[in-house]
């Protein structure tokens, strides 16, 4: 016998979706593409403008800097000499700084010193790299990572 309310026996089995629902099915497919056309972008403009360099690691160290989530305090960040440019320094200072002014927090992280030569000059150049922007947390001081060095400006280069 077949029950009340069925279709000849029949039971349609599925997900139904609210305009909400596809809502948001549909942003994440936009943030998908969005970053998918970042990484082509990001990929095309390294292959045109940028040549791959072995960097040596001097020392990597335990860094600080005031940060903040509301931007009236990240102003007042930017407009401290020490601070400004999202410079990292001396945790203590970066604490000593967040304890006098009572606003955000101090960010920290391993920062790695290196060297390279760029292709733009053909010279010898430092800069700093916050670890977590190579995607690995095991750098050794004394070693070498590879960077994409720009072609154009010698003080620009991005992580590999």
């Amino acid at each position: 016998m077949i029950g009340a309310g069925s279709r000849g026996g029949k039971r349609e089995m599925g997900i139904r979706l609210s305009l909400w629902g596809w809502i948001h099915i549909l942003a994440l497919v936009v943030v998908m593409i969005g970053i998918a056309v970042m990484k082509v972008v990001t990929a095309g403009d390294h292959a045109l403008n940028y040549t791959k360099v072995a960097a040596a690691v001097d020392s990597v160290e335990m860094r600080c800097r005031p940060t903040a989530s509301r931007r009236i305090l990240r102003d007042a960040i930017a407009a401290d000499p020490d601070w400004k440019d999202g410079v990292w320094g001396d945790c203590d200072s970066a604490q000593r700084w967040v304890r006098r002014t009572r606003a955000g927090y101090v960010e920290r992280s391993q920062i790695v010193y290196l060297r390279y030569i760029s292709p733009a000059d053909r010279q010898e150049h430092s800069g700093t790299l916050d670890v977590r922007r190579l995607g690995s947390t095991s750098v050794p001081a004394g070693g070498h990572i590879e960077l994409y060095a720009s072609d154009k400006d010698p003080a620009r280069f991005d992580p590999a």
